[in-house]
């Protein structure tokens, strides 16, 4: 039986990764080497911190400081989008959260991105997170990013459950590792990324969006004998 559902945020809530592509590619001129699409997918998923740790290792010669400047100018740009509205709410993603709340489960939002970029997205929707969810974490909260299961393994301690009782939803390959390395049941949801051998063998369930997560959830994972009709 489960007892919550957590969620990871861009890519999977909003389709907002392309909004996040657009920006570190284009912006990426000032660098010594443009950021290509196979540099970013592995960025995907990942806290900020790690992002400049693994620029500084690819440009160890490049002043840091440019780095920073890169880095601040996707940052503003993204949140400008964001707090301007200009992301799409990916389908089924008021239908799932409907099922969650009808059948008295848990909900959590665990994203890397920081909380200024957490309110501007879900405030320009209309949606109070704060309100929508039993508990939010962000990425620079936890000492190590996914594909690291902490800030899941957060979530599951938060709600007082073992692994098996979550279902965690991701889209990117770093965010299903970290949900497959917590024990968790692990869905993916395309998006971008497209799921590896290594996710094929291990994940719990891959479809194409949250409704088809959420017929998964409720014909496989949820109750049977506690199960209720989502309006």
């Amino acid at each position: 039986m489960i007892k919550a559902i957590l969620f990871d945020m861009d890519g999977l809530i909003f389709d907002s990764e392309k909004v996040w592509a657009k920006h570190n590619i284009e912006k990426s001129i000032t660098l010594p080497k443009p950021i290509n699409k196979e540099i970013w997918l592995s960025w995907m998923g990942s806290k900020e911190e790690s992002v400049r740790k693994d620029l500084q290792k690819r440009f160890p010669n490049f002043d840091r400081n440019k780095i920073i400047a890169y880095r601040e100018a996707v940052l503003n740009a993204v949140h400008d989008d964001f707090k301007n509205g200009n992301v799409d709410i990916k389908k089924g993603f008021d239908e799932i959260i409907n099922f969650a709340k009808v059948n008295k489960l848990k909900i959590a939002l665990a994203t890397s991105s920081d909380y200024s970029m957490i309110e501007a997205i879900f405030s320009a929707k209309g949606y109070d997170y704060k309100k929508l969810f039993d508990f939010v974490i962000s990425g620079t909260e936890v000492p190590n990013g996914k594909p690291a299961p902490d800030i899941y393994n957060i979530c599951l301690k938060e709600f007082n459950i073992i692994p098996k009782e979550a279902v965690i939803l991701e889209d990117s390959i770093n965010g299903v590792m970290s949900g497959i390395n917590s024990g968790s049941n692990t869905i993916m949801v395309i998006d971008i990324a497209k799921p590896t051998p290594e996710i094929i063998k291990k994940c719990t369930y891959i479809c194409n969006n949250l409704i088809e997560a959420k017929n998964y959830i409720e014909k496989n994972l949820l109750n049977k004998n506690e199960k209720q009709n989502s309006i």
